[in-house]
C-alpha cells in the first residue's frame, strides 16, 4: 500500500519501474515467463521496495528501548 502511496507521490519513479519492466518483457516472447534472473535485474524495482520498507516500517508505533544505561551529551 506504501509503495502505491510513494510511486503515486513521484511519478518519475513509477515510469522508470515501468520503463524497467518493460524493457525486461520487451526481451521475452508474451508466453515465456519471468525467471530468476529477470527478478535480479530489477535492480531499480529492488531499491524502491527497499526504501519502502525503509520509510514505512510494518510495525509503526514499536519504541526502542536501550538494554543499557547511557549518558546523552
Amino acid at each position: 500500500m506504501m509503495a502505491i502511496k510513494y510511486l503515486h507521490d513521484h511519478p518519475s519513479a513509477l515510469q522508470e519501474i515501468r520503463d524497467e519492466h518493460f524493457a525486461i518483457r520487451g526481451r521475452k516472447k508474451p508466453e515465456e515467463p519471468l525467471d530468476w534472473n529477470d527478478h535480479k535485474s530489477m535492480v531499480f524495482t529492488r531499491a524502491v521496495i527497499f526504501e519502502t520498507s525503509r520509510l514505512a516500517t510494518v510495525v509503526n508505533g514499536i519504541l526502542r528501548k536501550t538494554t543499557e544505561g547511557m549518558e546523552w551529551n
